[in-house]
C-alpha cells in the first residue's frame, strides 16, 4: 500500500504441475526434491529449475535482478 492508500498486487511467473508432481508434493516432499526424483538429475534447483524442467527447457529461472 503507498502513501496514498492505493494497493497493488504482483506475481512472478506460474506453470501447471502434472497431478503426479503434486500427489509427491502433498506426501510432504519439497519440489526441488521432487523435481530431482523424477527428471533423473540432481541440484535441479541451482541450475534450470523446476520450471525449466516442466517445460522442457523453454522457460527457465531468470534472474532474480530481472524484472
Amino acid at each position: 500500500m503507498d502513501r496514498e492508500g492505493r494497493l497493488g498486487w504482483g506475481s512472478s511467473a506460474r506453470f501447471e504441475l502434472s497431478a503426479k508432481l503434486v500427489a509427491m508434493l502433498k506426501e510432504g516432499k519439497e519440489l526441488a526434491d521432487v523435481i530431482d526424483e523424477v527428471s533423473g538429475k540432481s541440484d535441479v534447483r541451482s541450475n534450470e529449475g523446476a520450471m525449466g524442467i516442466v517445460t522442457n527447457g523453454n522457460l527457465s529461472v531468470p534472474p532474480p535482478t530481472c524484472h
